[in-house]
């Protein structure tokens, strides 16, 4: 009588396990870059709705239809009002604020010039830090400029990934190029990285 054994060696189960570590190995990473990608998107777009309301409620509290309607911009004002930091550094680059350094993968790193590292950064209570600079340039319809890192100290500490450039505009209009297009009427004088060209 002859006894037949089901199952499977020990070579199959190991070669097996071997093709499951290897199909895990290629895809994980890739998983979770999406996965790291999506979160930044979320963070930005979020970062682009809070400014955008906070300009609206500021200028239908002041009775404007537009910044340039004000006689001045006080962005301390506005950020402690509107914003509601829960701590207000001295410098940008204060312990716990934005990065001395942005990595890009496209033009220069980032380093603050002398005319910024002089501003206020502060710090939101989700994480981001923002820092306002009113310009009020004639020439163009440019109000103010913000330079947001939308998960502060955390990484990945990169032009178009998780540091912006925004542009409000004298209407009170966020520029869009925080999430990848380029306003009509005024161009930034650096080259945007794009978010969603970025994080595909």
């Amino acid at each position: 009588m002859k006894f037949f054994k089901n199952g499977f060696t020990l070579a199959e189960v190991l070669i097996t396990l071997t093709i499951i570590g290897i199909v895990a190995a290629t895809t994980l990473p890739s998983l979770n870059s999406n996965i790291n990608n999506r979160a930044l998107e979320t963070q930005v777009k979020k970062l682009h709705n809070t400014l955008t309301n906070a300009v609206a409620s500021y200028l239908t509290e002041q009775g404007a239809e537009s910044l340039s309607d004000l006689s001045s911009f006080n962005a301390d004002n506005f950020v402690t009002q509107y914003l509601k930091p829960i701590s207000k550094c001295a410098t940008p680059t204060a312990e716990g604020c934005m990065q001395p350094t942005y990595q890009s993968s496209t033009i220069k790193p980032y380093t603050w010039s002398p005319t910024y590292k002089t501003s206020t950064a502060y710090v939101l209570n989700d994480g981001m830090v923002v820092c306002f600079f009113p310009l009020n340039n004639e020439k163009s319809n440019l109000y103010i400029k913000v330079y947001a890192d939308t998960n502060g100290a955390k990484g990945p500490n990169k032009r178009g990934f998780d540091m912006f450039e925004i542009a409000i505009l004298e209407d009170g209009s966020v520029d869009d190029s925080v999430l990848g297009g380029y306003n009509k009427d005024y161009a930034l004088s650096t080259k945007q990285e794009s978010l969603l060209g970025v994080c595909k």
